[in-house]
């Protein structure tokens, strides 16, 4: 059965995201070398996050419909999208080591002008890009795949 596709990225997702963002500006306003390590990161950030909500984080929101059976509707616009972003993985990957490197040298600053809370919210960056690595980025993918294969003709698991 398909149905209409959502490009609603999960709120808990967005949420999250937003959160980053809200935090990451409030860095920036700091004076001196913290907040200028911050602007660091947003302009190193901004459009990698720009090509995370428009290549990976959609399909995953079609994670539920897949769980119940379905397919969504436009199938060949979703998997046009995963397959760009598993071309494009390599040059997020990169990206995200360019991150971690600006969010590294901005706890850095932020330990030695005991600005602990700056320190953990690098840190807590620095997990989530990990963890898009290590789940986010490989789910959608394989929401992809998913779908081809039920394209073809394949039955689904559940």
């Amino acid at each position: 059965m398909s149905l209409e596709y959502s490009t609603s990225i999960p709120r808990s997702l967005l949420v999250e995201h937003d959160a980053f963002h809200e935090e990451l500006e409030r860095a920036t306003a700091i004076p001196g070398r913290l907040g200028e390590m911050a602007r660091t990161v947003v302009r190193v950030l901004g459009a990698h996050f720009a090509k995370e909500e428009q290549l990976a984080l959609p399909p995953l929101g079609l994670l539920a419909m897949l769980v119940d059976g379905h397919v969504p509707a436009d199938a060949a616009s979703v998997v046009r999208r995963t397959d760009r972003l598993k071309a494009e993985l390599p040059r997020m990957l990169e990206e995200h080591r360019e991150i971690v490197k600006a969010l590294d040298r901005m706890i850095d600053v932020a330990l030695a002008e005991n600005r602990f809370e700056i320190a953990d919210f690098g840190d807590r960056m620095k997990h989530h890009a990990l963890m898009e690595e290590e789940v986010l980025y490989p789910t959608a993918i394989l929401v992809g795949e998913f779908i081809k294969l039920r394209l073809q003709g394949a039955s689904s698991p559940w």
